[in-house]
């Protein structure tokens, strides 16, 4: 007697076979997690400064989405303060150097939290527009910012 043909049973072990070996198209990352930097929170920024008052500078820190490629690499943070300036249009119009500097801070681009720079206003620090001047240096490439801070005698 002739066993009875299971047709079926080869397309079972092929498609069991082909879906062992797919996969579902999403790929893992597994580099390490990175963040990225900008300047300031606006706290640290719209409040009326005084002369001889120590400022504050919170750097906000992104993460970026995680990938394969992900490398660590180093970060410095600058901030300078230039001024003053009679009004914000003759602040934006001039291009002057930072006379007031924070201590440049090294980090890296791994998630690390979010560091602080701090720049002391001079005590013989004048009224008026100050231009708050931010860098990020990383990767041979530099980022620059700017905003303004008011500062008062009074």
């Amino acid at each position: 007697m002739r066993p009875k043909s299971r047709p079926f049973l080869p397309i079972a072990v092929l498609i069991l076979g082909l879906s062992a070996c797919s996969s579902s198209g999403s790929v893992v990352a597994t580099g390490p997690t990175l963040q990225t930097y900008s300047c300031c929170s606006s706290g640290d920024i719209n409040a009326v400064r005084h002369p001889g008052e120590t400022v504050q500078l919170h750097w906000l820190a992104t993460p970026l989405a995680p990938s394969a490629n992900s490398v660590m690499s180093t970060v410095r943070l600058g901030a300078g303060l230039s001024g003053p300036f009679a009004s914000v249009s003759a602040l934006k119009a001039a291009n002057s150097p930072a006379t007031v500097k924070a201590p440049v801070i090294v980090t890296t681009n791994q998630d690390s939290g979010a560091p602080v720079s701090v720049i002391v206003i001079p005590t013989d620090a004048a009224d008026g527009y100050y231009n708050l001047t931010t860098t990020v240096d990383q990767d041979g490439g530099q980022l620059t910012g700017g905003s303004v801070i008011k500062v008062s005698t009074k």
